[in-house]
């Protein structure tokens, strides 16, 4: 079958061509087991696919149907992709030789990072994940069989590889040492080596070390420290990772308990986010499936503003659109840079972005309870408010959009029950802004908190 449908035949075996990297795959019957691996031998029973690159066999996969068309579409997407995009490396997981199962979260989650890292340069195409577990299931391969350096190999054969990183770990008493090898696909030999040591405690610390030593053996320039980690949280990181292990195992409800756990300790650590909704999907649990994405999109949200808040020069959107014709970028290109940040539509002003974050976070704190009643996120929420009000009143109380940000400490004041905090601050808010728009809503608030004090005035 080529890219069009159509089915090509050759002395009886259905044939799919060539895609790109000159990579054939051979459907037919059963195989004898020789030198080459390549022989079919007639007969029923089990399908097997035999994958050839430039003529030479790669791999016999022994599978049903199924599993087989299944992939045949993620081997072909990856030559696909390998053709258009330049060169393709493999992360595989890494390999525990501490002997200690507390720690085997680390095997996929330094991959995990590794690969994430590694994906921001566009001078590489990273294999994801998800694709390498994958082809792991289709196979019905273990984790343990990448530690295998020969099977390492054909594995990144297998996804049209011209790299695979396969690393190993040991950590005694505090101490974290990463080791690192770098394999040619094509020739199976180590190119170079990278390691990494320092405490566990500095784990992030140390894989980001990591990685900037990879980048460097790959001959990639990397530029400063690598940029914000995912989580400064190794809780977060382990129950993540646990939960990964859980779904890769097909443990779903288990896997989103651990999702939930590294969320609520850090809660704007994202990649337990997209997951939970992924594990709802699995579950067919499609109403918290919902709620989950909105959640996620609003921690989204969240975290680009919180980026752009953070930067150290504050642009508009128009000093950046000048800037980007300046640069003669598309508009292609200029349309991507506003959907990979949304808040340069959204807010115009250190300001406004401000008030934006607070009711964002009202948001989180609002749909914490009602979907989920997750009441220790709504707790965090409100105490975030409340310290961005603080910094605003240092940063920002010239400008003519603070009232807004004023206005929405009210909401968690309440929360709190902070009544006599509440009643001075929309007293000063009546008193300093007499035409503020919400003023009726200020009003409320001022009323509720008499109530509680018991009509004391102090």
């Amino acid at each position: 079958m080529n890219c069009f449908g159509n089915v090509v035949r050759e002395s009886g075996q259905s044939r799919f061509p060539e895609p790109p990297q000159r990579i054939t795959a051979f459907m037919t019957g059963q195989y004898t087991t020789r030198k080459h691996g390549c022989h079919p031998r007639p007969g029923g029973g089990a399908r097997r696919i035999s994958l050839r690159r430039d003529g030479k066999c790669v791999m016999v996969i022994n599978m049903t149907r199924t599993k087989l068309i299944s992939a045949l579409i993620v081997m072909l997407a990856l030559a696909v992709s390998a053709q258009a995009d330049g060169r393709v490396v493999s992360v595989l997981y890494f390999e525990n030789t501490t002997g200690n199962a507390d720690y085997a979260w680390l095997s996929k989650g330094l991959a995990d990072m590794l690969i994430t890292d590694l994906a921001a340069h566009e001078e590489l195409t990273v294999v994801e994940r998800d694709d390498l577990q994958k082809i792991l299931r289709e196979q019905e391969r273990s984790v343990s069989d990448l530690f295998d350096e020969k099977t390492a190999v054909r594995i990144g054969k297998l996804v049209s590889a011209k790299e695979i990183v396969i690393g190993s770990y040991i950590i005694h008493n505090d101490g974290l040492r990463i080791d690192v090898k770098i394999v040619n696909v094509e020739t199976g030999t180590v190119e170079t080596g990278v390691r990494a040591e320092g405490k566990l405690g500095d784990l992030f610390t140390v894989q980001q070390r990591m990685t900037q030593d990879v980048l460097g053996k790959l001959g990639i320039q990397a530029t400063g420290d690598g940029g914000p980690r995912e989580t400064e949280s190794l809780a977060a990181a382990k129950a993540y990772y646990t939960g990964i292990d859980l779904m890769d195992a097909g443990s779903f409800e288990e896997a989103a308990v651990r999702f939930r756990e590294a969320a609520q300790i850090d809660p704007y650590y994202l990649k337990p986010q997209k997951s939970l909704e992924e594990s709802y999907a699995f579950l067919k649990d499609f109403k918290r499936q919902r709620y989950q994405r909105e959640l996620k999109n609003l921690y989204e949200k969240a975290a680009h503003i919180k980026r752009r808040l953070a930067a150290p020069e504050w642009r508009t959107y128009a000093q950046v659109l000048t800037d980007a014709y300046k640069q003669g970028l598309s508009q292609e290109e200029i349309k991507k840079l506003t959907e990979a940040d949304p808040t340069l539509l959204q807010c115009d002003s250190r300001a406004q972005c401000t008030w934006e974050l607070q009711h964002t976070l009202l948001n989180i704190a609002d749909k914490s309870v009602e979907y989920f009643e997750d009441t220790e996120t709504e707790k965090k929420m409100h105490r975030e408010i409340l310290l961005i009000t603080d910094r605003a009143r240092q940063e920002l109380n010239d400008d003519p959009f603070f009232p807004e940000i004023l206005y929405m400490e009210l909401f968690s004041l309440k929360y709190f029950e902070r009544w006599n905090d509440l009643r001075v601050a929309c007293e000063h808010l009546m008193i300093t802004y007499p035409d503020y728009r919400m003023m009726w809503a200020i009003e409320n608030f001022y009323e509720r908190a008499l109530k509680e004090l018991g009509g004391e005035d102090d």
